[in-house]
């Protein structure tokens, strides 16, 4: 049970730091046309979930087939990150994640 509660501690610091370093760096999600949100907001969230996959895999013996899953979510998450800076066509967007 103490594992839960050290595991959504870790959690909640990635977020909390990649919160902070989000801010600093101005790394949002600027609304335009495609977009449902009014507001700007971040979007490093997909990496700081990353990350705290990363942690999962090096701390804990999972299986090959979720270790595989977990890598190819990385590009996808960089596809995101990269999407919501540089705002990809959707046929580019399509394109990398049928690659991966």
């Amino acid at each position: 049970m103490l594992i839960y509660f050290k595991l959504i501690a870790i959690y909640l610091i990635t977020i909390i730091l990649t919160i902070y370093i989000s801010k600093k760096y101005h790394l949002y999600d600027i609304p335009n046309f495609r977009k449902v949100h009014k507001f700007k907001i971040i979007n490093t969230a997909g990496i700081s979930t990353y990350i705290f996959f990363i942690f999962l895999v090096a701390n804990f013996e999972l299986s090959p087939d979720i270790e595989k899953i977990i890598i190819a979510s990385f590009f996808i998450t960089i596809c995101g990150f990269i999407d919501d800076r540089y705002n990809l066509t959707p046929l580019s967007k399509l394109f990398f994640t049928f690659i991966i």
